[in-house]
């Protein structure tokens, strides 16, 4: 229910106008179950009325009239696609992996950016991570000192928002991964200000400690995480909607690769939308991880689809875990 104000003017005692107004009103769009943006607009009314019953108690009119929208803010990439990803991130069920990391990277597909590699920070351990060539920084990695850390947008229905004049997100990773544990990249990122980036959800974990960091816009929090399934989206810090429904309905019992790649790879099915995003030839799932990460880097696994996960095959990248692990 919104509420409204009307003015009403009569010109006769039969022929009157009115006009009725409202405040702004903000509109998530969908498309297949897939947020797609938000738009904030005016919708002014004007009519014209002729009443049947001038001067009585109830006075039954019929009336024509038009309504203006005037959209004030629109979110959303060009062309509709939006920067969606998903991050699905098992906190100490399995005694052999103490954190299981599976995600979908979804993009525009002209995007450049790199695949997974070891990158050599200015100051802290190294770390493996793809990266965006476009703005810098990454979207997820993990760090010799056995820190993981996966970020996604958050579509801020907040008008002005993105912010090209604020700090690339993909910064936020790295900062994460400059720590030697969970827990004091918590005690660092939480003296930064969120505001100084576009709204965010961030993700870090490792054997004993995890949080998320998340900013809306306009307000913010960093909670600790406990043991279980947690699903992050751009829509939600928790997952919520129906992918996060789904991911959580499909997580299997046996986390090996074949069955994480199965999860990430799953299509839209009625009342359900997608992990494996097919936008072509604008936008989609650009690649995919698998990590299983276990208290030596050593033992970890780490594997990498380059493109979407139901057409591309994981590639071990372990190799750069173990590369992390002899050269701390």
């Amino acid at each position: 229910m919104v509420p409204e104000i009307d003015f009403t003017y009569f010109f006769t005692p039969n022929l009157s106008a009115e006009q009725i107004l409202t405040y702004p009103q903000k509109h998530d769009v969908e498309v297949g179950g897939i947020a797609i943006g938000t738009i904030t607009h005016l919708p002014p009314v004007l009519t014209a009325q002729w009443h049947f019953l001038p001067g009585a108690v109830a006075s039954p009119y019929v009336g024509v009239g038009s309504r203006f929208s005037q959209v004030r803010a629109a979110g959303g990439a060009p062309g509709y696609a939006p920067r969606m990803c998903t991050l699905a991130v098992s906190l100490r069920s399995d005694r052999r992996w103490p954190v299981l990391v599976a995600a979908n990277r979804d993009e525009r597909l002209g995007r450049p950016a790199e695949g997974w590699a070891l990158r050599e920070p200015a100051s802290g351990p190294r770390y493996a991570a793809p990266r965006d060539l476009q703005a810098g920084g990454t979207w997820i990695g993990v760090s010799a000192a056995g820190v993981f850390a996966g970020l996604t947008n958050f579509h801020a229905p907040v008008p002005g928002l993105p912010d090209p004049s604020r700090r690339s997100r993909g910064e936020l990773v790295p900062l994460a991964l400059a720590w030697p544990d969970a827990a004091a990249a918590a005690a660092a990122l939480g003296r930064l200000a969120p505001s100084a980036f576009n709204p965010f959800h961030l993700l870090v974990a490792d054997g004993r400690d995890a949080f998320l960091w998340w900013y809306d816009g306009e307000a913010a929090a960093l909670e600790p995480l406990g043991p279980g399934l947690h699903l992050v989206t751009e829509t939600s810090p928790t997952g919520l909607g129906p992918r996060g429904d789904l991911a959580r309905a499909r997580w299997p019992v046996d986390p090996s690769p074949a069955r994480l790649r199965e999860l990430l790879s799953t299509h839209e099915a009625p009342g359900q939308a997608p992990l494996c995003i097919h936008r072509e030839p604008a936008y989609g799932t650009r690649s995919a991880a698998v990590l299983r990460l276990s208290a030596d880097l050593e033992h970890a696994e780490l594997y990498e689809a380059d493109g979407h996960p139901c057409t591309s095959p994981l590639e071990d990248r372990s190799a750069l875990l173990q590369a992390l692990a002899r050269h701390r």
